[in-house]
């Protein structure tokens, strides 16, 4: 299997990731370093984290800070309708063709 190394940069509920100081080492030994690498999440088979990094306290964080996102989206003032200037068209036409038209 070919394997990737490199620091997350961002990840999505996909699992695509992104990786800075990336480098690819595929099955034969031959190895590859770029500045940046974009991986999909289908292509993803394991992913192995540091054992220095406390996953769990890092997700209780993230869940708090989308939380506190979610509230203060939902507590926001609505914007007050704006009146459509008069000179202007409409948006919507009442008759779009003549056989849209009533015909009597």
């Amino acid at each position: 299997d070919t394997v990737l190394t490199g620091t997350l940069q961002e990840s999505d509920a996909y699992m695509n990731i992104s990786l800075s100081d990336a480098e690819r080492r595929a099955p034969d030994g031959s190895s590859v370093q770029t500045d940046a690498m974009h991986i999909k999440g289908a292509a993803i088979r394991c992913v192995h984290l540091p054992a220095d990094i406390d996953c769990e306290k890092l997700m209780r964080l993230r869940i708090k800070a989308v939380d506190q996102g979610a509230r203060s989206f939902s507590q926001r003032k609505p914007k007050a309708a704006t009146e459509r200037p008069a000179n202007l068209a409409p948006i919507v036409g009442t008759v779009i063709s003549e056989a849209d038209a009533d015909v009597d």
